[in-house]
């Protein structure tokens, strides 16, 4: 599309690119005795791939295989790679530093292969995925700053622990030696 072509050589005419950014929040750990919140400090990043310098968005140029580009490809890598989270939490750092105004995130998708397809996707403000997003980002946010406080990282059994192969393998092979 011709129209797409030319406004995404504006936007990389008209934009910075590779932005760090680090802010720190204040993430509520728990409570003391008294019910007073106990707060902890965190340091936030964010790494934008393209701040236009005019338009009300960020963006981030993603690669993809041949045919990832498509809306319901990924659409669904959306989901499973977490880049509504990703998208809700950069607009949050950009807006907490004093880059204003951007209120959606464009997706500017790229096929690895010839003849290398872009597509572009936006999170509008109001849409679901900003929403939850942004909801996951923070429960993340608080998890993390409470185990940091506690000192305490949930994992996996420590030491030796036994492991077999799981029941439906052991099935399989009892019914191919039949």
């Amino acid at each position: 599309d011709p129209g797409m072509r030319e406004f995404l050589r504006n936007i990389f005419l008209e934009c910075d690119t590779e932005v760090s950014i680090f802010r720190d929040a204040w993430v509520q750990v728990g409570a003391d005795d008294s019910g007073k919140p106990i707060m902890r400090k965190l340091l936030r990043k964010a790494r934008l791939d393209i701040v236009p310098r005019r338009w009300d968005f960020l963006a981030d140029i993603k690669t993809v295989p041949m045919g990832g580009a498509s809306k319901m490809e990924f659409q669904r890598k959306l989901f499973d790679m977490d880049y509504h989270i990703q998208a809700a939490s950069n607009l949050s750092i950009a807006r907490d530093s004093g880059i204003e105004g951007r209120v959606r995130f464009l997706f500017i998708v790229v096929e690895r292969e010839p003849p290398f397809v872009v597509a572009t996707y936006s999170l509008e403000h109001d849409s679901n995925a900003l929403r939850l997003g942004a909801l996951e980002w923070e429960r993340r946010m608080a998890t993390y700053a409470r185990c940091a406080h506690e000192k305490h990282w949930p994992g996996y059994d420590p030491g030796f622990n036994a492991i077999d192969i799981p029941p439906w393998a052991v099935k399989q092979y009892e019914q191919e030696a039949e």
